[in-house]
């Protein structure tokens, strides 16, 4: 875990919880590269976070990702749009370890409106750490195939359905 680099980032709702989060990845040993923002003070969008790191994620500058805002869900929607960026809202410490090791998360989106500063460090450090079994189970995202009129960006369940008739006949 100790080659492995973790970018975080969050919205102004996220930044006290971002700070705690990076100060407990170093401790913990884990690199992690915090992109801001660095005050609460000015709104900023989510979105721009969420790119961000889902474009360190794509060309391999980091390994992983932890993305904040009020519930991570806006986190999680905006980066699930990019290939490779396996994003899931996590609020606990079962969720983080599942979301790696049965959905291969490479990135973690927390609520900081929902979640205890102690106890979602302890979750998001766990999550990290787990590893993925995805592959064996049951076909793992093989398993997975776009119905007539999706449009899939990878082969990780991340997809968009743009301007498609999705209706089945």
């Amino acid at each position: 875990m100790s080659d492995t680099i973790v970018c975080l980032a969050a919205d102004h709702n996220g930044v006290g919880l971002k700070a705690k989060i990076k100060a407990s990845l170093v401790k913990a040993g884990i690199r992690a590269l915090d992109l801001g923002p660095y005050t609460s003070e000015t709104s900023v969008d989510y979105i721009d976070y969420a790119q961000l790191v889902g474009t360190l994620i794509q060309n391999g500058d980091c390994d992983r990702g932890i993305l904040i805002c009020g519930t991570g869900i806006g986190m999680s929607i905006s980066a699930n749009k990019l290939p490779k960026v396996r994003a899931a809202v996590v609020h606990n410490y079962e969720s983080a370890g599942k979301c790696r090791e049965h959905n291969d998360a490479n990135v973690l989106c927390l609520g900081a409106w929902i979640c205890t500063t102690t106890r979602i460090s302890r979750s998001a450090a766990y999550g990290l750490r787990r590893s993925s079994a995805s592959a064996g189970m049951c076909g793992g995202w093989s398993a997975l195939r776009p119905i007539r009129g999706e449009k899939w960006c990878s082969p990780t369940a991340s997809f968009d359905i743009l301007h498609q008739d999705i209706s089945i006949s």
